[in-house]
């Protein structure tokens, strides 16, 4: 049967190792296919709305994109090997992992961009203007465009690391060679994602929670702003434990077990099918947790049925309720 169809690889002391290759095409491609809807659809509803206008807005739909061809592009090329009936390297896998860690890596800089545009908006609003002016807004996306390019295409030109088909997980990655290039690469994705994240939205949580003593106490504030605090609140919380749980289980897997030799190859390809479900989740999240986006994807779904040809109402700028 095709639902059977499996590859195996054979090592001295090591159990057989069997994928079932029809069920991962269709795993990948299934998320692929989902995703690349859903952040269409997003980025379709950004713009239409005019949300893009507002810089805030401007590096989420930059996480939008990312998350687009990561779904579009990235994960078609994860699932080609499957499609071989002895799925090897070949003359692609270098350029398939190329484009499969480059897009990983700029992906996860557009969140800490998030963040840290967060921060800024809240924690220290005093200096938004002068560090998110057009010029520097775009600096900084370009930035964060070229950082894991020019950083992958060490290996990918030999001169330091390699680029070399893992056939315990189906994909060619530069993580497998021993000249230290997989550590330089750990070490620099860790300090520049997990400590500004952690960092950003702890930071976001203590000025929300004192911001909320002081209403408290001297009554003054007004019941909208307070709602827009609980609602900006719940929307890092979310993000913050959706982020964790999606991604720290391949991450764990892939140090305690990085030759595939201690767990089942299925525990890996589980959790890396996990990991591919972030970039449709952290859309749906970023879209249905913001009041904005909301509004603006109503607007657009009536548009769409001609139930309400007049334009999207002007939306509100507010120091919270811009990224809220």
């Amino acid at each position: 049967m095709a639902w059977n169809r499996s590859v195996q690889y054979r090592k001295s002391g090591v159990s057989e190792i069997t994928w079932n290759l029809t069920l991962h095409k269709i795993t990948t491609l299934a998320i692929s296919s989902m995703g690349t809807i859903i952040n269409l659809v997003a980025i379709f509803v950004i713009v239409k709305g005019g949300l893009h206008r507002q810089r805030a807005f401007t590096f989420v739909l930059n996480l939008f994109i990312g998350n687009l061809l990561m779904c579009s592009v990235a994960f078609p090329l994860y699932s080609t090997p499957a499609f071989s009936p002895v799925p090897q390297d070949d003359i692609n896998c270098p350029f398939s992992g190329y484009i499969l860690f480059t897009l990983t890596g700029s992906t996860l800089l557009n969140l800490v961009l998030i963040a840290i545009n967060r921060y800024v908006l809240i924690v220290r609003f005093t200096y938004y203007e002068t560090i998110y002016r057009t010029r520097n807004t775009r600096i900084i996306l370009a930035v964060a465009w070229l950082f894991y390019p020019i950083i992958y295409s060490l290996p990918l030109s030999e001169l330091w690391g390699k680029f070399q088909f893992d056939q315990r997980r189906l994909f060619c990655s530069p993580l497998k060679t021993d000249d230290g290039f997989p550590y330089f690469v750990l070490i620099v994705s860790s300090i520049t994602a997990f400590p500004s994240l952690t960092f950003c939205y702890i930071e976001i949580v203590r000025k929300i929670r004192s911001s909320n003593i002081r209403v408290n106490d001297t009554q003054s504030e007004n019941t909208q702003r307070q709602k827009n605090e609980r609602q900006l609140r719940r929307s890092v919380l979310v993000t913050i434990s959706i982020f964790c749980g999606l991604n720290i289980p391949v991450i764990v897997v892939s140090i305690v077990d990085p030759k595939v030799e201690k767990l089942d190859p299925q525990f890996h390809f589980f959790f890396i099918y996990v990991g591919m479900l972030d970039y449709i989740v952290n859309t749906l999240i970023y879209s249905f947790l913001n009041q904005q986006i909301k509004s603006s994807f109503l607007n657009t779904f009536r548009w769409i049925l001609k139930t309400n040809r007049t334009e999207p109402s002007r939306i509100r700028h507010a120091e919270i309720q811009e990224i809220s």
